[in-house]
């Protein structure tokens, strides 16, 4: 077996075993054993990468680093999937655009489109970025400066973003001890769509008094949860919060004010009679802007250009 091999099958069984201690009660003994399996896991994964060293090429991944643009190698460091040697950072795999991780068995090319759609790009020269996105959804924003790179960014929203046989989940915390203590529930039903699945967590929301209700993806990460101060939304890294009109008004009164930010997130949005007010503060001049529909408002706050713009406010 080569190095190669050793690197992405240890690396494979190190996530398994993470995820039985995370997510099953053992006991204590088993636990340790577990545990003690990791230890071992993470020695031979330290061996096979200081073999590869020696030819440092077989390192490189077809990912790039979302800072500096470079491509990326395999981390030294087996709690995590990429390292940039240019930012000396480390990246797990959810952070990287990329549709083959490289410890994981390539994905199928033949599954099943299981519904129409418009395919959405738009290329911007200037911010060396590519929007894609469809009727349906957000839309990603990849790196992009030459033809190779396009073709991988396409590459990856397909086989991450369209709807093969996505399924949404829904969490729910009854209660504030609950979320505490992290005793959730799973709600008995599952969504083929991200929207059916919102617009039922919203409601069961709003019905039953909950504390806390989040969406899981396919694979178990909340992409948006829900409680009493805001509603938040997870696109490829980045959160955006809708808020009530009042917390964004008091947003708006501390930064004119220059007092210290009481909700923290500087990307928000609230509902305002038939429109839809965002404030975008990651630059800290607290841009602002209107729109007919929440899907413009979240796509303008994540950053992607729209068709067709309002005009831009600066308070």
């Amino acid at each position: 077996m080569s190095n190669y091999e050793i690197l992405k099958n240890t690396k494979n069984s190190y996530e398994s075993i993470l995820e039985l201690l995370q997510n099953t009660d053992v006991s204590f003994e088993d636990n340790k054993i577990l545990k003690k399996s990791l230890d071992n896991l993470e020695k031979l994964y330290n061996f096979a990468y200081s073999n590869m060293l020696k030819e440092k090429e077989n390192l490189k991944t077809d990912a790039c680093c979302k800072k500096c643009q470079n491509d990326l190698l395999i981390s030294d460091n087996i709690n995590y999937s990429y390292q940039c040697t240019e930012c000396d950072e480390n990246y797990y795999n959810f952070e990287v655009d990329t549709n083959k991780v490289w410890y994981k068995k390539d994905l199928e090319e033949d599954k099943k489109l299981n519904s129409s759609f418009d395919l959405q790009l738009s290329y911007d020269n200037k911010d060396k970025t590519v929007y894609i996105g469809t009727e349906y959804s957000s839309g990603v924003k990849y790196k992009c400066n030459n033809i190779g790179k396009l073709i991988n960014s396409i590459e990856n929203y397909c086989y991450n973003y369209l709807n093969f046989s996505k399924k949404y989940t829904i969490e729910i915390w009854e209660t504030e001890w609950h979320r505490d203590v992290g005793e959730g529930f799973v709600f008995d039903e599952t969504f083929d769509s991200y929207d059916k699945a919102l617009n039922r967590a919203r409601k069961l929301f709003e019905d039953n008094n909950f504390a806390s209700i989040e969406i899981l993806d396919n694979n178990g990460e909340a992409i948006y949860c829900r409680d009493n101060e805001s509603e938040d939304f997870y696109n490829n890294g980045e959160r955006i919060s809708c808020v009530d009109k009042d917390v964004l008004d008091n947003y708006i009164q501390n930064w004119n004010e220059h007092k210290v930010q009481t909700f923290k997130n500087s990307r928000l949005y609230c509902k305002n009679n038939d429109l839809f007010i965002a404030i975008d503060d990651t630059t800290g001049d607290c841009w602002t802007e209107e729109f007919k529909t929440e899907k413009d408002a979240q796509n303008w706050l994540l950053g992607y250009k729209l068709e067709k713009r309002e005009k831009e406010i600066e308070i």
